[in-house]
């Protein structure tokens, strides 16, 4: 599945720094390492090989909320994007 349309929807999102965009990712996580930064913060990162991507909400900085989903051009999830399965644990948290 070809994610590239939601990517680019998430970057022009980002563009406005007065926002975040929230996503949820399907997929594999792996490779995490852990290190500490030149400011001498500790750090981690990891892969991430995404089978599915969507935009589940736009909020505004201070608190306020964007109606996603209901803006021409933009869609809540790609094209052809399956639900969960249902044997998947998280599906059901309304929460994540």
């Amino acid at each position: 599945m070809n994610l590239n349309p939601v990517f680019d929807q998430i970057n022009q999102l980002r563009q406005n720094q007065d926002q975040f965009v929230d996503v949820t990712i399907v997929g594999e996580v792996n490779g995490f390492n852990g290190y500490q930064t030149k400011q001498g913060e500790l750090a981690a990162s990891c892969n991430v090989n995404a089978s599915a991507v969507a935009i589940t909400n736009v909020r505004q900085k201070n608190g306020g909320q964007q109606g996603y989903g209901t803006q021409a051009g933009y869609t809540q999830q790609p094209q052809g994007q399956a639900q969960p399965p249902a044997s998947d644990p998280w599906s059901s948290d309304p929460s994540f």
